[in-house]
């Protein structure tokens, strides 16, 4: 079981397609999710395929998630965010290909941007803090690596009135894992 519906399958390798545009919404088929049988006592075969009583499965999120919110006082009052583009040092989106016997292990990025462009379909305003923030949420291909202090994320906002470059954030030490969250403070 996998969500979205794979483009294409291979054997046990599906291939699916991650945005280098999405809507700020975790949902929407750029959130590659595959999920793991769960036995609960002895596995018996199914009287009937379409009763799916006895089956249990766990899905696994096979993205990162980049989860930007904006704080006070950047924009004028009641100002929202519209979209947000980012650049990372390594590709983000493409096409994923990964096999339903080991995803995890054998996941691999091909056609790939570094850049990513989110039109939000609901646009956030400014929080006070993280735990009101309103969040434009990005599924982004894993980095399982260490980056170093030479690595950035380019990051340009837009609202009905500003375009805002920002500061080059640092990812010094950062790793992006599969099925994590970053919140990225927009400053």
């Amino acid at each position: 079981c996998c969500y979205p519906a794979p483009l294409s399958i291979n054997g046990t390798k599906a291939t699916f397609n991650l945005p280098s545009q999405q809507n700020g919404k975790a949902g929407g088929g750029a959130d590659i999710m595959i999920a793991d049988p769960v036995e609960y006592g002895p596995l018996t075969p199914l009287a009937d395929p379409e009763d799916h009583s006895n089956m249990s499965m766990r899905m696994n999120r096979m993205m990162h998630q980049f989860r930007f919110y904006l704080p006070e006082g950047y924009f004028d009052a009641g100002e929202e965010l519209e979209e947000i583009t980012f650049t990372m040092p390594q590709n983000i989106a493409g096409t994923v290909t990964a096999d339903f016997s080991d995803p995890a292990a054998t996941m691999t990025l091909g056609n790939g941007t570094r850049t990513m462009t989110l039109n939000l379909s609901d646009p956030i305003g400014e929080s006070a803090s993280l735990d009101d923030a309103s969040f434009a949420c990005a599924a982004v291909f894993p980095y399982d690596g260490v980056y170093t202090g030479s690595d950035y994320m380019q990051l340009v906002a837009y609202s009905h009135s500003y375009k805002a470059t920002l500061d080059p954030i640092s990812l010094s030490g950062r790793t992006f894992a599969a099925g994590h969250s970053t919140p990225v403070r927009i400053v």
